[in-house]
């Protein structure tokens, strides 16, 4: 091969900085491992059920009542606005992508609690946030709406992603975006319907229908 045609070949192959990669995952994971829901813990007893009905705003709502379950929803959103916005600025936009998925998996399988966290659904929505702020902000005025007529945190978290993904449809997010916003949604929901497949439907819906 032609010396000027191998040159024209390295030009269009990108460089990976792996130490990058690898800060951003880092970074992502213990900022995603950080749970909120389990700093609000009194006890053993708490601990445990939020190891067996997962370490998030729901469980803590029954646990201790909504104020406490605003405070876990407030942690669990920031920490994943906190580590896209963090990895975008060391390392660029699309180090949000690595850091946000990171950050989910942080959350679901947290290194401080013997792995045993939540569903990554509020982390996700704070990396989509920023990611896509105007898309994320009208899927949450939807869920908020949602969430006020049913009272019910699974249809809140479908109404949240199914509007931030139409909104960044509508307003012509670039391709990898539109990717990311579909995929990790879905990774999320896949996870939670695995993780409480064992739950009776009954059970699931009562426990995500939050009436004080």
């Amino acid at each position: 091969m032609a010396p000027h045609h191998q040159a024209l070949r390295a030009e269009r192959i990108p460089t990976v900085n792996l130490t990058s990669v690898a800060v951003t995952l880092i970074a992502g994971y213990l900022l995603g491992s950080i749970s909120f829901a389990h700093l609000l813990a009194r006890n053993d007893a708490e601990v445990e059920h939020l190891h067996q009905h997962g370490a998030g705003a729901s469980s803590v709502f029954w646990i201790h009542g909504p104020r406490s379950a605003l405070l876990v929803v407030a942690g669990d959103f920031g920490k994943g606005v906190a580590a896209g916005l963090l990895a975008q600025w060391l390392f660029g936009p699309g180090a949000i992508f690595v850091a946000g998925t990171a950050a989910v998996i942080g959350h679901n399988w947290p290194i401080f609690y013997r792995f045993k966290g939540g569903r990554g659904v509020l982390t996700g929505a704070g990396v989509l946030l920023a990611l896509m702020p105007f898309a994320l902000g009208l899927g949450l005025i939807v869920a908020i709406v949602t969430f006020a007529l049913s009272r019910n945190t699974l249809v809140s978290s479908m109404a949240l992603f199914s509007g931030a993904l139409a909104a960044a449809w509508g307003f012509g997010s670039n391709k990898d975006v539109l990717v990311y916003a579909i995929s990790l949604p879905a990774a999320v929901a896949i996870y939670t319907l695995l993780a409480r497949r064992h739950v009776p439907h009954s059970e699931r819906w009562h426990s995500t229908t939050l009436r004080p």
